[in-house]
């Protein structure tokens, strides 16, 4: 449950983040649902159960190991979550840096033509 919540906060973020840079807020949404729901997959359903077997977690009771793997998996989507939203925002900057390039040769460009 505290993964689906956390998911939904993330999924609302990244929606927000794009909307207010005027950019595709369905497509960041689904970004940020991947980010986060497959380390949480691939940790509670891989890594974690590998921890417990080979006993480098080890687990007393049922309450602990719950705890243990919905507090490992919150901090492995947390994790994917601020990968992604880094890699976005780096993209974006390289695009406008990449869009006042292409302006400012059109524009001397046309200077050059215009004389």
């Amino acid at each position: 449950m505290l993964e689906i919540l956390i998911m939904m906060a993330v999924v609302r973020a990244f929606y927000h983040t794009a909307k207010n840079k005027k950019l595709n807020g369905y497509v960041w949404g689904t970004i940020g649902a991947f980010s986060f729901y497959i380390p949480v997959l691939i940790m509670g359903l891989g890594i974690f159960p590998m921890l417990v077997q080979n006993g480098t977690i080890s687990i007393h009771s049922y309450g602990q190991a719950v705890f243990t793997g919905v507090l490992l998996n919150a901090i492995s989507g947390i994790i994917g979550c601020l990968t992604a939203w880094s890699i976005l925002k780096r993209q974006k900057v390289a695009e406008e840096i990449n869009d006042e390039i292409l302006d400012s040769i059109n524009e001397n460009t046309n200077r050059e033509i215009s004389i």
